[in-house]
């Protein structure tokens, strides 16, 4: 069966506790979807009367919201470093993290080293083109090449 028939774009889950698809295609589609961030929502209180604050969408970008689970998970790991996460970093990409009381944690999460590698995968896929693009380049350079001889 075909990567693209294996998986149904149109009825996929984008609440970040679903996982992340394994196949090529369904996975570049969701890292091209990007972290999901509801905003227009009404984010439930916990028993301290807390709960998430969009705000916190603007310092960090990866962060992601389950509306399902009421727990934020970081973007970045849960799509590039699944594999290399430490125990404490399991909470942003399997767990998902509740303790609204601690949102500095989520500037150690982004400064720990796992997050970084995530970060820096996510860039690396960011500047991938296309293989008709990268082709149509070559072609280019090879047509060029000849014309020079």
């Amino acid at each position: 069966m075909a990567e693209s028939q294996s998986f149904d774009f149109s009825t996929y889950d984008q609440d970040p506790s679903s996982p992340i698809p394994s196949n090529r295609n369904a996975r570049n589609y969701v890292i091209s979807k990007g972290p999901c961030q509801p905003k227009d929502f009404t984010f439930p209180r916990n028993s301290n009367g807390r709960r998430f604050l969009t705000a916190w969408y603007e310092n960090f970008k990866w962060l992601e919201y389950s509306k399902k689970t009421d727990r934020a998970f970081c973007f970045f790991c849960r799509t590039f470093n699944r594999q290399m996460c430490s125990r404490s970093e399991k909470a942003f990409i399997t767990d998902g993290f509740s303790n609204w009381k601690k949102p500095k944690t989520f500037t150690t999460h982004q400064n720990s080293d796992g997050h970084r590698l995530a970060s820096e995968g996510y860039s690396i896929w960011l500047k991938q083109k296309p293989i008709d693009q990268q082709l149509d380049e070559h072609a280019k350079i090879r047509a060029s090449e000849k014309e020079i001889e």
